[in-house]
């Protein structure tokens, strides 16, 4: 995919395990950053190009689908998102599946980021309970300014998701514990 070639930094791969310890050396990319959003510091290197960051990958079947999903962009940056990707396939060779990622309508469309009560959310892991997607991931409070100095104060949070062919959506809380 040429799209990608200039937008440098972190990218998702997979591999097969040969056993528990042993990759079989044949990486496959996976989700390559397409948007400005993904961008984690513009200029980085003083060279004019941008530092573009997916990470965090975690991976879920449901059904006839199945789904990665990553952390993009920079926590410190309003764009910084858990954005997914997609695939109807039953192929058991990750290596092999075509993922697609997540847009609306070719546009940025995040299952999170930051809202009126919560920002910095990233790098999660997902549960099935009961029949119930979780996400657990991290978060912080918007308080309001600490003056020019930023202070990190990131926080396990958890929501639900709505997993259903082939979309998920995020159902998050300010006030719950």
């Amino acid at each position: 995919d040429n799209t990608s070639c200039d937008r440098i930094g972190t990218r998702i791969y997979i591999d097969r395990l040969i056993d528990p310890m042993t990759p079989a050396n044949q990486p496959v990319e996976m989700i390559v950053p397409t948007m400005d959003e993904e961008i984690f510091k513009r200029n980085r290197f003083g060279d004019g190009r941008d530092w573009h960051t997916i990470e965090g990958a975690y991976w879920f079947r449901e059904g006839d689908w199945q789904y990665v999903m990553y952390s993009g962009g920079c926590f410190e940056n309003d764009s910084y998102h858990i954005g997914y990707a997609a695939a109807r396939s039953d192929e058991s060779d990750l290596t092999k599946v075509e993922f697609v990622k997540h847009t609306k309508d070719g546009a940025f469309d995040p299952v999170m980021i930051k809202n009126d009560f919560e920002e910095g959310t990233g790098h999660h892991s997902v549960i099935k309970y009961k029949g119930q997607y979780y996400a657990i991931y991290h978060g912080r409070d918007i308080v309001g300014s600490a003056g020019d100095e930023y202070v990190e104060a990131r926080t396990a949070r958890v929501c639900k998701l709505h997993v259903k062919d082939g979309v998920i959506t995020a159902e998050r809380y300010s006030d719950r514990v």
